[in-house]
């Protein structure tokens, strides 16, 4: 069992508070990250194996403030969906 469920989080009352910095730290750790453990843990996965991606109601319903932070979990949803039907 793989459970990736690490995060990165920063509210903000505007986008013009969002670095590129942090946007690229926030997709970095919440679905790079998700992506290449994935991807490494599964060549070594039996049968019968899980993978367990945490995510957040703000895949469904984003928090204004968590514009970075939402818009990873709302991919990270659609990777989950569509890594099951990969594997």
């Amino acid at each position: 069992i793989l459970v990736n469920n690490a995060a990165y989080q920063m509210s903000h009352e505007s986008i013009d508070e969002i670095s590129a910095e942090e946007f690229d730290r926030t997709f970095r750790t919440n679905v790079y990250a998700t992506f290449y453990l994935s991807k490494a843990a599964a060549r070594h996965m039996p049968p019968g194996s899980a993978i367990i991606n945490t995510v957040s109601v703000n895949a469904d319903k984003p928090n204004k403030t968590l514009l970075a932070y939402a818009s990873t979990k709302g991919a990270l949803q659609n990777f989950t969906g569509g890594l099951a039907q990969l594997l």
